[in-house]
């Protein structure tokens, strides 16, 4: 009778195994082969994705044929530049989000600029450390860069010399959609410099700056803050490449060490909310049907193999709700380190934000004339906006801010946001 029991069993998870089989097949043979894209931005030049560079590399060496094309991908830029101590005529490059560089590594950059060479730095968020070398400089590590939120971006140059239209349009795409994507510019900000070295090159939507130069001893920094022109996606577009060989006109005929090894990655700067990893597996057709047969398995396996075979798990007892215990000790923990001016002085930058990126205004040099814009623009009485920017300098001049001129800052400003059009 068991014998009998053991040989059905047997039969049948062999015709399980058999009927999944047969299922995977068919699933294998009837897939349909269309190409799936990583929309991941990457910016590499060896990379034929949406966000790779591959026609942009392939533009550039044929720009400089004849002159050695070196990928950093494996040691950094200083380990390189001391193997490679009497480089000349060359250009590093950098494209993507952001960079990673200690101080050692910042000033083997630098240190080869000024003998000569050039840097070409394309990235959503230029290092703050380069741009320090602007000599005496007005503007801070979180106010030197911006964004703005648009569907679409205009890209212009400033060069009367160069050969350009007007503007070059483009439009933010991902998964082959239009969507509003964040596009980053650098603040005006960073000219307010008595010893200002820097030269506006590029500017994009209405006035913002996206390309300068910057000059260091023999050689030149280039810092160009919209990678995504330079995408395969955007440079499908040949009228783009007209945008490319005026950027491009910039860089001298030379030897090019293209970095990949300090880049960080991010995930695409838009507004969408980052998928999961279900709606990740979804969305690739062989994942998918990878992810139906695992549940048909686990189905299988429940079917066949669910009958209890271990001991009744014990009734275990409900822990100790220690909930207010905790809130207790976070209060506590925020209440000693409790730094009023540093609140203040956070919520004047967003404010300064909030009035930038709503009415296009800067508020760098206070005046009646901008209080005056402002309070045309935003319906807010201008005595009010007055009292805001007093109090602000208020709260600077002090040592100490006390609760109660914490609570009068913050009550100006929420009724500016409450009431403003």
């Amino acid at each position: 009778m068991i014998n009998g029991m053991k040989r059905s069993s047997l039969i049948i998870v062999l015709v399980a195994i058999a009927l999944l089989g047969v299922i995977i097949a068919l699933i294998v043979a009837n897939m349909p082969q269309n190409k799936t894209f990583n929309w991941r931005e990457t910016y590499a030049p060896e990379s034929k994705e949406p966000y790779g560079t591959y026609i942009f590399a392939g533009l550039l060496k044929e720009k400089n044929k004849g002159k050695n094309f070196h990928i950093l991908s494996r040691e950094s830029i200083k380990k390189y530049l001391e193997k490679n101590p009497s480089l000349s005529n060359t250009t590093y490059l950098i494209m993507g989000q952001g960079v990673y560089m200690n101080d050692d590594e910042l000033k083997s950059l630098a240190l080869f600029v000024e003998q000569g060479n050039t840097a070409f730095i394309c990235l959503n968020f230029p290092p703050y450390e380069l741009l320090k070398l602007n000599n005496e400089f007005s503007y801070t590590d979180d106010g030197y860069n911006d964004y703005m939120r648009d569907t679409v971006a205009d890209l212009s140059l400033i060069n009367p010399n160069l050969n350009v239209d007007t503007f070059f349009r483009y439009h933010y795409i991902l998964r082959n959609k239009k969507i509003e994507g964040y596009w980053s510019f650098l603040d005006s900000s960073i000219f307010n410099s008595p010893a200002n070295k820097l030269s506006a090159l590029g500017y994009i939507g209405n006035g913002y700056f996206n390309f300068i130069k910057m000059p260091h001893g023999k050689g030149n920094f280039y810092f160009h803050s919209t990678p995504y022109a330079f995408s395969n996606i955007s440079m499908l577009d040949k009228h783009h490449w007209q945008y490319f060989n005026n950027v491009a006109s910039y860089i001298p005929v030379s030897n090019i060490i293209w970095d990949e090894y300090h880049k960080t990655f991010m995930r695409n700067s838009n507004n969408q909310k980052s998928p999961g990893p279900l709606k990740y597996i979804m969305e690739n057709l062989y994942l998918r049907w990878a992810w139906y047969l695992l549940l048909m398995g686990i189905l299988l396996y429940a079917i066949f193999f669910g009958k209890r075979r271990q001991k009744v798990i014990p009734v275990l007892s409900v822990p100790e709700n220690t909930s207010v215990e905790y809130v207790h000790t976070i209060t506590e923990l925020y209440f000693r380190q409790n730094d009023n001016k540093a609140i203040a002085q956070h919520k004047m930058r967003l404010f300064q934000s909030f009035i930038r990126n709503k009415y296009y205004l800067t508020s760098i040099h206070f005046n009646d004339e901008f209080a005056k814009r402002l309070s045309l623009k935003s319906g807010i009485a201008m005595d009010h906006i007055k009292t805001i920017f007093a109090t602000h300098q208020l709260i600077e001049s002090r040592l100490d801010v006390t609760n109660g001129d914490l609570i009068n800052f913050h009550s100006l400003i929420e009724h500016f946001y409450t009431n403003c059009k």
